[in-house]
């Protein structure tokens, strides 16, 4: 059998030679091999070695040499058991990229490029440069669980048909647990134990997070960049063209760094940099220019790579039926049924350009009655129940795109399944929730 050490410098090939592709039949060949590589790993304990390196004692009675030799041992085995994790991390994240690419190379082809499906995420985010980093930390917090709420869950005992049953349930409120069990499941039920649990965030699978993440971030960056390259003029403009002449990030601040002696031997010359005795500084216009430059750079890039990913997402939610979701979710992991804790981050949408009004309550009215008309095509229903909610038809049509005539349609069966009773609890919920 192929030893472990070979085993990664083949893993690390195949990734390396894998090329950026929108053809089916390549795109199920790599996510067949890779999911074997990563079955492979996890079987030989890439996830979790097994070797501890942190409590062992080197006070033996050895040699100096013997003992400098075992440390060096040591140090080589740490690195190996690095290499294993990473290079798991590595497959891993090439194979979400793939499930995800399965999945939008239709529904949204500009992002096929920004995927990182040689699982090479670190270099995918230094080349999504300053902007790209800050965005992408940001929206890791957003959408990993960080910031969500615990819960309980508590395990109770009760009595049914003569027989004893137990049930884990998850518990809100924890206030009066005890009263609430017995009035549920009887007077003799019982909590037995309880347990806090963090609540999961939208996607719970960290390299599907990060490849979907980075794909969004490096898309919106290269944007933003073009946007900030268009915007330079004067002053600004002038010491960029030499930082880029010079193979360096362009708004960089060179009287903080360490190097480049040449560079900034031209920008004193310019006067773009001012040597004293004391210190290297900077010309103070310029330093102002370039912070605002940073500050509106970050900013655009986080805001439209978090907006475009949730409309992505948001859109997804709306058009497919729980089953859908489940049976061809868009993201591996992605939540099939989110709560309402997820469902804030949609708040995001509520505001900027292009806002949609009440994004999340009319998504959380959505998934609650979406079995509402169970003959619609889920789809149709979705679009319609936006448009019906957010009564704006321009904007549905352009979002969703579906016909006027599909939607006013679904919008008729709608009000008509409403105006007829059947669906007079789920109207009086609606209109509840815009109370």
């Amino acid at each position: 059998m192929e030893n472990s050490f070979n085993f990664i410098i083949r893993a690390n090939e195949y990734l390396d030679n894998i090329k950026s592709t929108d053809d089916k039949i390549q795109i199920e060949s790599h996510i067949l091999e890779l999911s074997d590589m990563k079955k492979e790993m996890e079987r030989r304990g890439f996830k979790n070695p097994n070797i501890s390196f942190s409590n062992l004692n080197l006070d033996l009675d050895i040699s100096q040499e013997e003992s400098a030799d075992l440390k060096k041992q040591l140090s080589v085995l740490k690195y190996y058991e690095y290499i294993k994790r990473i290079t798991l991390l590595r497959v891993k994240i090439a194979l979400s990229s793939f499930l995800i690419l399965r999945k939008l190379r239709e529904l949204d082809p500009e992002i096929i490029p920004h995927l990182p499906i040689d699982g090479n995420h670190i270099s995918r985010i230094i080349k999504s440069g300053k902007y790209g980093l800050n965005a992408f930390t940001r929206m890791n917090t957003l959408l990993s669980g960080k910031d969500m709420p615990q819960y309980l869950i508590a395990k109770v005992e009760y009595e049914e048909n003569g027989k004893r049953i137990h049930k884990s349930i998850r518990v809100i409120k924890k206030d009066n647990l005890e009263e609430r069990i017995k009035k549920d499941f009887g007077k003799n039920a019982r909590v037995i134990k309880t347990r806090i649990v963090k609540q999961p965030g939208l996607i719970t699978s960290d390299s599907a997070r990060i490849s979907i993440i980075l794909s969004f971030v490096s898309k919106a960056s290269q944007e933003v960049k073009q946007i900030m390259n268009e915007q330079e003029q004067g002053k600004i403009r002038e010491y960029n063209e030499l930082l880029r002449k010079n193979k360096l990030i362009p708004d960089s601040r060179l009287d903080l760094v360490e190097g480049f002696e040449n560079v900034k031997s031209e920008l004193i010359e310019r006067n773009f940099l001012v040597q004293t005795e004391e210190e290297l500084t900077m010309d103070e216009e310029l330093k102002s220019q370039i912070t605002k430059r940073n500050s509106l750079g970050n900013l655009l890039t986080e805001k439209k790579a978090i907006r475009d990913l949730l409309l992505t997402i948001y859109k997804f939610y709306i058009l497919n039926s729980k089953t859908q979701r489940q049976e061809n979710n868009l993201l591996p992991t992605l939540t099939i049924e989110p709560e309402e804790s997820h469902l804030e981050v949609f708040n995001i949408l509520e505001h900027g350009e292009n806002k949609i009004e009440n994004a999340t309550k009319i998504l959380k009215q959505k998934l609650e009655y979406e079995n509402l008309i169970p003959r619609m095509d889920p789809k149709i229903f979705g679009a319609s129940f936006f448009v019906y909610k957010s009564n704006n038809m321009d904007w549905g049509i352009k979002f969703f795109n579906i016909s006027n005539e599909d939607l006013t349609a679904g919008i008729n069966e709608i009000k008509l399944v409403l105006e007829k009773g059947r669906g007079k609890e789920f109207l009086e919920a609606v209109r509840d929730a815009d109370s």
